[in-house]
């Protein structure tokens, strides 16, 4: 058996079992960017569950483009240009006034920010998207990190119903009595849902509502982060620098708070059922909850090396998973959440805005003498 001395192949990504930017497609199937991995590189397939013919979008000439994606959702209505910004969509009424969604909570905080995004109708099960690897397993009972960046979809909401009081965005939960993980909304609030062995639930969640957040909005959700944590909720607000929610004082100018909740160290319930069955986006049937959304990455690693020694799993590699709170490893491809996050978001400047609030931190990679440094 050979260690890391013999092979330790760099990634361009932090998720080990697969990253989907949703425009790499095998037949029905969606593929993970290559990895780099090598021999041990975990294969995932990615499907949708309906017909995605006419719900891959290409964000390409939208700018350009006088078209509607949301024809069904807003018959009537029109906007300047091809957008997922259903609140800059508008109707005129026959006595000449109009109808939009200026005091919408959502309004001026949803941007074209991705390249492809898939629709999914996961309300009641209608469309989702399925995970499985090859192996037909993903265990996720020692350590995982899960990542999606996504946008609601103007049905979010309805006459009867508000996916901002009870959706879920993605989980492993098939069955109702066997809930691996989840995140969703309650109360308007992002939560996270697991168990711990003693089928006691494990509960955490955000102190920002949904209108608190510009989209698309990037989240991850972590388990046993250094072998010894409980889940971690984290967020990133790229549109603008500062947090801004009614949770703080108007005077509140900090950067945002990346780590917006965790829970007590736990050692998760596993369920082989759950392993077996797979993750699930946009929908668990183990609630009967899905979202209505756009989403525009999904990336998981789901590491399954530790060794189980009676009341405790010791990990050689040093963490239940490589996206960390706190004091990476990178022989193990470990990376903190905030490096992770800062390289990802797109910064977006307000009217007048000077340029040292910039948040954009992929410069910081090379940001070195190469004089003195390089060699």
């Amino acid at each position: 058996m050979f260690d890391f001395g013999f092979e330790n192949p760099h990634v361009p990504y932090p998720f080990l079992n697969g990253y989907y930017t949703f425009d790499r497609m095998n037949g029905e199937f969606f593929e993970s960017e290559p990895l780099g991995l090598g021999a041990s590189e975990i294969e995932m397939n990615l499907v949708g569950t309906a017909s995605y013919q006419f719900d891959i979008m290409k964000n390409v000439g939208w700018r350009f483009s006088s078209g509607t994606i949301f024809q069904n959702h807003l018959p009537g209505y029109t906007t300047s240009y091809e957008t997922i910004d259903w609140t800059s969509y508008s109707t005129l009424t026959r006595f000449g006034g109009s109808i939009n969604f200026k005091n919408d909570d959502l309004y001026g905080k949803i941007a074209d920010a991705f390249d492809t995004a898939v629709r999914v109708s996961g309300q009641g099960g209608q469309s989702y998207l399925d995970i499985q690897p090859t192996d037909s397993i993903i265990d996720t009972s020692g350590g995982f990190s899960v990542f999606m960046r996504f946008s609601p979809d103007q049905n979010v909401n309805g006459v009867d119903y508000n996916l901002f009081d009870s959706g879920v965005l993605f989980s492993k939960w098939s069955v109702a009595n066997t809930l691996d993980f989840a995140l969703g909304y309650e109360s308007g609030y992002l939560t996270a849902y697991s168990k711990d062995e003693d089928q006691n639930l494990v509960k955490i969640q955000d102190s920002l509502k949904y209108h608190a957040y510009s989209y698309p909005l990037s989240v991850l959700l972590t388990y046993n982060d250094h072998n010894q944590s409980g889940l971690k909720l984290y967020t990133d607000n790229e549109a603008n620098q500062h947090t801004y929610t009614e949770a703080f004082e108007e005077s509140f100018d900090g950067d945002h708070i990346h780590l917006r909740a965790s829970s007590v160290p736990f050692r998760k319930a596993r369920y082989s059922s759950e392993d077996t069955a797979g993750m699930t986006i946009g929908w668990a049937a183990g609630s009967g909850k899905g979202m209505n959304m756009f989403v525009t990455e999904f990336g998981l690693s789901a590491t399954n090396s530790g060794v189980n020694q009676g009341a405790a799993i010791v990990w050689p590699n040093g963490s239940g998973t490589n996206i960390v709170e706190s004091n990476p490893d990178r022989t193990y491809k470990q990376v903190t959440a905030e490096e992770f996050l800062g390289g990802l978001r797109a910064k977006f400047y307000q009217p007048n805005e000077n340029h040292n609030t910039d948040t954009y931190e992929l410069w910081d990679y090379v940001n070195e003498d190469t004089r003195n440094d390089w060699h």
